[in-house]
């Protein structure tokens, strides 16, 4: 890909995700379930199963991770209970509440992209879907491989 490929689809994707954001943010104030950073860690916990809190810090501060956890527990959207194998720590999952509030919070957002797509055909939906599907796998495993591959200084050391 060429530098300035690269360039103009960054300046896109930013101009496309502050859309999506600012549209999410300014919904109905019965439509607003969750916030993106709740949502967010719902949808990986759902996908995860029962976690450790600092299964989800992937490069976070664990305390801000445990404070978010913390709210989500006290909204009744993950319970918390004992790790099986480490009673010193605990897991996290979405709870009945949580997941009902997930499936609240996808189907306004599913709304709202049907809304701003509605004059797209289904074909370039689809196409739309696939090409986000496959960037999405491709930057997942930029990530794995960097995580993998010893950084110089590990080398040298």
């Amino acid at each position: 890909m060429q530098p300035s490929s690269a360039s103009s689809l960054q300046e896109t994707m930013s101009r496309a995700w502050q859309q999506i954001s600012v549209a999410y943010a300014e919904r109905p104030h019965h439509q607003a379930t969750m916030g993106r950073p709740d949502y967010l860690v719902l949808i990986t916990i759902e996908r995860l199963g029962a976690v450790r809190p600092s299964d989800l810090a992937d490069g976070q501060d664990l305390s801000t991770v445990s404070r978010r956890l913390a709210s989500l527990v006290e909204r009744g959207w993950l319970d918390r209970e004992p790790d099986p194998h480490d009673r010193r720590a605990s897991r996290v999952s979405v709870s009945a509440d949580g997941a009902a509030a997930l499936r609240t919070e996808r189907a306004h957002r599913a709304e709202l992209l049907a809304a701003a797509l509605g004059d797209w055909s289904e074909e370039d939906v689809a196409t739309l879907t696939s090409l986000l599907d496959r960037f999405g796998t491709d930057v997942a495993d930029l990530r794995d491989a960097a995580r993998t591959t010893p950084s110089p200084d590990r080398i040298a050391g």
